[in-house]
Formats: C-alpha cells, structure tokens, sequence
C-alpha cells in the first residue's frame, strides 16, 4: 500500500473533534495497522473498548518507520493508582 502523510484534520477542526472511529477509519485508509495491545481487531472493537473504558484508560503509541511516516497504531491500557 502507498504511504501517505498522517491524516490531520481539516482547518479549524482539533482531531478531538473528530469521533474516534473516523479517525480510525482515515488511519487505517492510509494504510497505518491499528492493534489493541498488540492484537488486531475490528476498529469497530477497539473503538468501543477504549470509548467505554471499562477496564482503565488505552494511552494510543504512535509507530513510524525510518521516513517518520505513521506505520502503526498501538492502544496500551493505562492502569491508574485506583486499578492497583
């Protein structure tokens, strides 16, 4: 798959603006994987595990390659010192 730039957002629009889903969605269309833990699943899935939270927070680790192009999406729960 070609390798284009990250995926930023329209002017005038923070990607916190954008759903999590679409940002996954133009991620994964550019060609980026997108792994929960290290496991693919459907985006439909790791959208819904990191928005319902029920298990701590999911701290997203942005992987580029050696051109510092976005190759991979990592979500790695964040335990807190109340899930000690």
């Amino acid at each position: 798959m070609e390798k284009r730039p990250g995926c930023c957002p329209p002017e005038g629009q923070s990607g916190e603006d954008i759903p999590l889903m679409e940002q996954l969605r133009r991620y994964q269309q550019a060609g980026v994987e997108i792994t929960l833990e290290d496991v693919r699943l459907p985006l439909e899935d790791i959208a819904r595990i990191c928005e319902v939270r029920e298990k701590g927070a999911y701290m997203c680790d942005f992987i580029a390659d050696e051109d510092d192009y976005i190759v991979r999406l990592n979500f790695d729960r964040v335990e807190s010192e109340e899930d000690s």
